[in-house]
């Protein structure tokens, strides 16, 4: 999180991680308050590597078919709830 500090341009951020390593499973959703914030966002990130992440690979930005905190959360509680 060190490259995306808390700068009021997102406020939705789920970083799966796997449940016996604790690791990133190499994905995350993020939710930008406005379009443009996407955008900027992807026209920086897009293509580009994380520091201290030795996996070595490119950040891939896509937009996602879910949008919006409300509906990121709705998804995200679905999941869970699907799991347990």
């Amino acid at each position: 999180l060190e490259d995306w500090p808390v700068d009021g341009t997102y406020d939705f951020f789920y970083l799966p991680m796997s449940s016996k390593g604790r690791r990133s499973l190499g994905h995350a959703f993020l939710n930008f308050v406005t379009a443009a914030d996407a955008t900027a966002f992807c026209s920086t990130w897009h293509r580009r590597r994380l520091s201290g992440c030795d996996a070595g690979k490119k950040l891939k930005c896509l937009f996602a078919d879910v949008q919006g905190f409300e509906e990121n959360l709705r998804e995200l509680k679905s999941k869970r709830s699907i799991r347990s």
